[in-house]
Formats: C-alpha cells, sequence, structure tokens
C-alpha cells in the first residue's frame, strides 16, 4: 500500500480522498441558491439514498475529505445546490429533496455559508481538525461542490427518515409533467373549441 498526499500530509492510498474526476466547465456552483425554493440534490445508487448513522464520527472535514472512501460510517449526507455536480458523484440516480422537507423530521441542515465560516486556519466547532491544511482543501472543496450537509445526528430512525425525505430526480420531474400536462391539454382544447364555436 503506498501513500499519497500533498505536502504535509500522506496517508495511505486505502484511505485517500475518493472524489470523481471533473472536467474544467463543472467546478463550480452557477446560480444563486434559495433555501425557500431550491432543491438540494444528492447523488446515489439506483434504488436509495444510503443511511447515515448519527453515532458516527461527526467531524466535518473528515466527512467532506472523503477519508475512508464510500461506505464509511458518517451522520452527515452532503448534498449539491447543482443537479450536474451531484450527477458526478451519482451510482445510479440523482436524489432530490427540501432544507423544508428535512426539517420536519429532525434533520439539521448545514449550509455552504456555514461550512465556509467553520473551515478556516484549523476549524471550528464540528470541522476542528489538527491539520489546517486539509480543512483548507476541505473548505475548497465545498466550494467547488455547492456543498450542503443534512444532519442526522437527532435523528432517531434514520433508515425512515432518509426515505421520506429524498425522491429521485427523474422521478419527480417527469410527474411534476405528468400534473402540468392536462392543464396544458386543457388549454389547447379550450382554445381549440373556441375557434370552432
Amino acid at each position: 500500500m503506498g501513500l499519497i498526499g500533498v505536502g504535509p500530509t500522506q496517508f495511505p492510498s486505502s484511505i485517500s480522498p475518493n472524489f470523481p474526476k471533473i472536467g474544467k466547465n463543472k467546478m463550480a456552483v452557477k446560480k444563486k441558491w434559495k433555501m425557500s425554493k431550491n432543491p438540494l440534490y444528492r447523488g446515489d445508487g439506483k434504488d436509495s439514498v444510503c443511511v447515515p448513522n448519527p453515532k458516527a464520527d461527526d467531524s466535518i472535514v473528515r466527512h467532506i475529505m472523503y477519508f475512508e472512501g464510500p461506505g464509511r460510517e458518517t451522520p452527515y449526507l452532503s448534498t449539491s445546490e447543482e443537479y450536474e455536480l451531484a450527477e458526478e458523484f451519482s451510482n445510479g440516480s440523482v436524489w432530490e429533496t427540501f432544507v423544508k422537507i428535512a426539517k420536519k423530521e429532525s434533520v439539521q441542515h448545514i449550509n455552504r455559508t456555514e461550512l465556509l465560516s467553520l473551515m478556516k486556519g484549523n476549524g471550528k466547532g464540528k470541522a476542528k481538525w489538527p491539520n489546517a491544511f486539509e480543512v483548507m482543501q476541505a473548505r475548497r472543496y465545498v466550494e467547488q461542490w455547492g456543498e450542503h450537509l443534512l444532519d442526522f445526528r437527532n435523528v432517531d430512525d434514520p433508515s425512515t427518515v432518509t426515505k421520506k425525505n429524498f425522491q429521485n430526480h427523474e422521478t419527480s420531474f417527469l410527474s411534476e409533467l405528468l400534473v402540468q400536462r392536462p392543464s396544458i391539454w386543457g388549454a389547447w382544447f379550450g382554445c381549440r373549441l373556441l375557434c370552432y364555436a
């Protein structure tokens, strides 16, 4: 097992940050996100969103740096403001939720601005970390991915809450079209009837 790292930090390749490669055109958040009306997206498995463990190590830097790779125990779920960025982490589907839905189930929302404010120097609060370089790197990832965290530390049944909170984006988009379609067809037929009357 080799060592990898940049600067003063080296760790075994088996626990390295495990991020997907992305193109230059997908390196930043594009538009202003509004909590009251915009969804958060999560790239995850085809059939479901992975279930967080409320009792796992709650270090924010550890979570964001993706130490220990996929399947690691964490009380957080990472989400993004942008569908395209979440798609980079997808293992089959992109899921969506809204902050107001999450909060109804005792899931706390840690927004991007709050994450960035916690990640200065050696970090503050749950973002405190012994290596300032890794804190800086985690901060860069939060900016790059438009990252928000959903915090499940106060949730009793994370499996049920996760199922309630997230909807497959493709299914959600199709159902939205089906709901809107009758009104579009109704307007078209109404116009046709008036034209022939």
